[in-house]
C-alpha cells in the first residue's frame, strides 16, 4: 500500500483522524497515536478526554461516594437531616459532573 499523499512512498501507517494511509514524511505522533500533516494543520485534530478510560468516570464517581460518606460520618450525631442524603446529594453532583464534561468535550 502506498501513501495517499505521495503515492510513490510505502505505508507507516494509517491517521486515526482521517483514515488515509500516511508514509514516514506525513506522519505526526501525539500521543502515541499517528495523525497525518494536513489533519494537523487544518484543526481536525480534537484533544479531549478519553471517555473510554475507566478511569475518567470512575475516579470522580469513587471522590463523591467518599465525600458522602464522610459528611454522612462527621453530622451523623450534629444534624438533624439524614445522614444518608449526604450521600445521595455526592453521587447526584458526581454524575452532573461526568455529564457536563461529556457536552463540553462535544
Amino acid at each position: 500500500m502506498n501513501c495517499y499523499y505521495h503515492p510513490d512512498r510505502d505505508v507507516v501507517g494509517m491517521c486515526v483522524s482521517c483514515g488515509k494511509p500516511i508514509c514516514l514524511e506525513c506522519k505526526v505522533v501525539f500521543k502515541d497515536k499517528l495523525y497525518c500533516n494536513p489533519c494537523i494543520a487544518d484543526g481536525k485534530l480534537k484533544i479531549f478526554y478519553e471517555t473510554g478510560s475507566w478511569a475518567w468516570w470512575f475516579l470522580p464517581t469513587l471522590f463523591g461516594i467518599i465525600g458522602g460518606v464522610v459528611a454522612m460520618l462527621i453530622t451523623r450525631k450534629k444534624n438533624p437531616i439524614r445522614s444518608t442524603d449526604y450521600l445521595i446529594v455526592g453521587t447526584i453532583i458526581t454524575f452532573c459532573y461526568i455529564i457536563l464534561s461529556l457536552l463540553v468535550s462535544l
